[in-house]
């Protein structure tokens, strides 16, 4: 099937895409991605769902598929500005469209092929169950919402005899097939909830989940509406775990269970054991030289298909063990009447088999996550050569007792369930494994925050590397926060994970996540009586907070680091906790405290490049400075500072070469992140000097960074800043698109103050078309929201627009009122700038009013500081006074 839209071509069979005949290079997951987008074109695809679809056999982030979707919007054009509209849109809080033409060349020849097919192979050496799977497809056939069930003991077959099931129904239900494990017999199994948005992911990677579970089913519904799906899902705790689950007409769901219920529909099949003709026949299919045990092997195996497995590994890897007497040995171990103890006695056997060492490492493999590499096997077991521990594993492989799969080109090793609680039982101390599971992922977040910071094409490969191991990298960081108040070497190691790899950590921890861990690195470090790590905690906790819009605690945290500070001698950190406490202030709506510190920060600052210390008191030694000491992050703190506190005081270019010399760096390390934030330091800058073309590249080269980095907060608020910058340049359709965007996306991550600030770069975008009434609308919900909030700098920008938007449907009357609230609250925060805004916009409505002489004193204000900052406007706003001065002068 060939899909046509555009200059663009996708041709299926081939799976390439071509821009006007020309071959466009795409990585594999993108084409992907875009096949799904066009093949379900007529609705919106969830980003679960095509997280399920793009990336079937492996878990990984939403921001995998953020970075296809940045990719996509790149390659069709889909970028600020561009002409025809997008071609791939984003729809709030459900997902993405492709809303271009498309036009569908089918070829009978191509095969269907589906985007999730999640089924692993089954095992080669299966056996049996014929009858079953005959019956099972019968069942599933007569079409609808028919769901078989398996239903039996542990270690029984169900699971693959699913896999053998969904395998031979694969052209039956093209669109799908998707696995899931729903951990029914774990303490926490998989809820509904996440079921539903494992399913919607498979087809929608990227989508942000509901933020209810109403809206979650309802998605879930909709993801499946119309398709030919099969849902297996393995392992389930009982029906109401899997209600919420049935799929829509035209897909099917299979569950397997150790319990029986019954479910509206469902055909229910009790999975028993193995036939004995079958169970004699997958022992000699492992172990030929089995030969006439097999039958009294099978019969105290209880038929049971993991215990046959296992005995049958046993005596095939083992050649020196008797058949014979291993059928003893088996029988007195499994007289009970348990059927799980036929299971354990053919795992205790197979144990038994091992040297004392190799079964003590089989052991400590379950402090591990799901899915390990060889290395951290090799770093749990205290080798220091992972080529070391391979015959250990293939070893343990050879009796069954490990899995291996090979998922996306990364080999991973595994536990049954069965096997994990059983060698769980039998690790007595697991604390040394632990240790040192915690320290060897420690070592692997520097290697990847190491790798990040090798920059351009590294960053990507950073990021994946953390998404791979996500789950033991937050296991050994808990074990370390846990035990760092009793163990100094809990505590150390505690102290070193947030600063391993700080870039990735904050790109893919949430806020909220990154508060525990410089909470606990904070507890740490003052066990430790650390003073330095102690203080650049206080730092980074303050940042998180600020980041969550609690600025008063951050406040109060910056303010504890500053007295740490001076209590230490420390003037490099005392200067970084000025600037972050004159920011605090700034987000608090109290602009002449943040000034006043700024101003210690800046004095500060100067004092020390006075001396000729190393510091980032000027641009000169930035580079220097972070040359020699490799502290990027503490250059990059000590830069946004001071730069803040020129933009504070006045100086604005000052502040534009300070933070050119962080783009620089950061461009010079390949340090896309650092650069991300220079680019908007800098085209905010501009921007404010009046000078939109000068911030625009800068504005354009922070959305592409922010894509690539699948960093959704970031593109949201770039798409805003881009909005406010088209619109300065007179394109006001292009400012509703891009900030319609930041919309879906603020929506989509639950970022309430940026769907706000887009709601108010709406509003700004409709009264530049004079649509003014639409744009009150919006103004006047947006001044509600921060006067709930208390944010009293966004409450000065709300009633900035909304006198604006009144005064353009002539309630004169009204719109002095808000120019009159808003210079009182900027002069009472101590905003200068908004006040003499404030000022400017007042006096042209006096001025409308026929009240010159009162017009005139107020727009002198404004010329005045324009004047002071050196503002574009600043000549041009002089000679507009002048001439109001000279018409009241022949007035008289």
């Amino acid at each position: 099937m060939v899909y046509t839209f555009g200059p663009f071509e996708l041709d299926e069979d081939r799976f390439e895409l071509t821009r006007s005949g020309e071959v466009v290079p795409l990585e594999r997951k993108v084409l992907l991605t875009l096949r799904c987008l066009l093949r379900e074109r007529h609705r919106v695809v969830a980003r679960d769902e095509l997280l399920r679809e793009v990336w079937p056999d492996v878990s990984v982030s939403d921001s995998s598929l953020q970075r296809a979707i940045s990719r996509l919007h790149r390659v069709l054009g889909d970028e600020p500005g561009a002409a025809g509209g997008p071609m791939l849109k984003t729809v709030y809080g459900q997902g993405y469209r492709f809303v271009a033409d498309v036009r569908v060349r089918t070829d009978a020849e191509t095969p269907v092929e589906g985007l999730v097919h999640q089924l692993r192979a089954p095992v080669a050496d299966f056996t049996g169950r014929q009858d079953e799977l005959a019956l099972l497809e019968e069942r599933i056939g007569r079409g609808g919402v028919t769901i078989s069930g398996f239903y039996g003991l542990g270690g029984i077959g169900k699971t693959e005899l699913a896999l053998q099931l969904g395998h031979r129904l694969r052209a039956q239900f093209p669109d799908a097939q998707i696995l899931l494990d729903l951990r029914g017999t774990d303490p926490d199994p998989v809820s509904a909830r996440d079921a539903m948005l494992h399913v919607i992911q498979s087809f929608h990677p990227d989508i942000q989940q509901p933020d209810s579970d109403a809206r979650v089913a309802g998605l879930y519904r909709a993801v499946l509406d119309g398709k030919r799906v099969l849902l297996v899902l393995d392992n389930a705790r009982d029906e109401r775990q899997v209600l919420p689950l049935l799929p829509p007409p035209g897909s099917t769901l299979v569950v397997t269970s150790r319990k029986r219920f019954v479910l509206p529909g469902m055909e229910i099949m009790t999975l028993d054991t193995l036939p004995r003709p079958m169970s004699r026949e997958l022992l000699l299919r492992i172990a030929p030289r089995i030969g006439e045990h097999a039958e009294a092997i099978a019969a105290r195996c209880g038929d049971l298909p993991l215990a046959l497995r296992l005995a049958g590994s046993a005596l095939g890897r083992s050649g020196h063990l008797d058949p014979a007497e291993f059928a003893a040995r088996l029988a007195r171990r499994s007289d009970r009447l348990d059927r799980f103890e036929e299971v354990r006695a053919s795992i205790e056997l197979s144990f038994e088999q091992l040297e004392r060492r190799l079964a003590e490492r089989l052991c400590q493999l379950t402090v591990l996550g799901a899915g390990f590499d060889r290395r951290a096997a090799a770093a749990v077991w205290g080798e220091a050569d992972a080529s070391q521990a391979l015959d250990d594993l293939d070893h343990l492989l050879s009796y069954s007792l490990i899995e291996w799969s090979e998922r996306d080109g990364a080999g991973r090793y595994s536990l049954h369930d069965l096997v994990r609680l059983f060698a769980g039982e039998r690790l007595r101390d697991p604390e040394p494994a632990r240790a040192r599971h915690a320290r060897h992922f420690l070592a692997s977040l520097r290697e990847i925050g190491a790798t990040y910071l090798e920059g351009a094409e590294h960053v990507q490969k950073a990021l994946a590397a953390f998404d791979l191991e996500a789950d033991d990298i937050a296991a050994g960081f808990r074990w370390s926060a846990d035990r760092a108040r009793d163990s100094e070497d809990a505590a150390r190691i505690c102290v070193a994970y947030p600063n391993a790899a700080f870039d990735v950590i904050a790109l893919r921890l949430s806020a909220v996540e990154r508060i525990f861990w410089y909470r606990s690195q904070l507890a740490s470090a003052r066990s430790l009586g650390d003073r330095r790590l102690e203080s650049a905690a206080l730092g980074f906790l303050g940042n998180a907070y600020r980041e969550l819009d609690e600025p008063r605690t951050a406040l109060e945290l910056y303010q504890e680091r500053l007295a740490l500070s001076r209590e230490r001698g420390d003037i490099g950190s005392e200067t970084a906790s000025l600037g972050q406490i004159g920011i605090a202030y700034f987000a608090c709506g109290e602009p002449h405290l943040a000034i006043e510190h700024y101003d210690q920060c800046l004095a500060l600052a100067q004092k020390i490049a006075a001396t000729g210390a190393r510091s980032y008191a000027s641009e000169e030694l930035v580079a220097a400075y972070t040359r020699e000491t490799g502290d990027r992050r503490g250059a990059w703190i000590g830069i946004d500072n001071l730069g803040s506190a020129y933009l504070a005081l006045g100086e604005p270019l000052r502040a534009i070469k300070l933070y050119e010399s962080w783009l620089a760096l950061a461009r010079d390390f390949g340090d896309r992140r650092g650069e991300q934030v220079a680019l908007t330091k800098v085209g905010n800058t501009f921007r404010s000097l009046g000078e939109p073309e000068r911030a625009r590249p800068y504005y354009e080269s922070w959305l592409e960074i922010a894509r690539e980095l699948g960093d959704r907060l970031g593109e949201g608020y770039a798409l805003s800043y881009l909005s406010g910058l088209h619109l300065d340049l007179g394109e006001p359709e292009t400012a509703i698109r891009l900030a319609e965007a930041h919309r879906a996306i603020a929506v989509e991550i639950r970022d309430r103050r940026g769907e706000w600030l887009a709601m108010g770069s709406l509003g700004n975008a409709y009264a530049a078309l004079g649509e003014h009434h639409r744009a009150t609308g919006l103004f006047e919900q947006w001044l509600r929201f921060t006067r709930e909030t208390g944010d009293r700098l966004g409450e000065c920008s709300a009633l900035h627009r909304l006198a604006d938007a009144q005064l353009a449907l002539g309630a004169r009357t009204r719109a002095i009122e808000l120019y009159t609230a808003w210079r009182g609250l900027a002069r009472e925060i101590g905003d200068r700038g908004a006040e003499t805004e404030a000022c400017w916009r007042l006096g042209l409505a006096l001025e409308t009013d026929g009240r010159l002489p009162e017009a005139v004193d107020l727009l002198a204000v404004r010329v005045a500081y324009e004047r002071e900052v050196g503002h574009s406007h600043a000549k041009a706003h002089a000679e507009y006074v002048a001439g109001l001065r000279e018409r009241i002068a022949r007035r008289g």
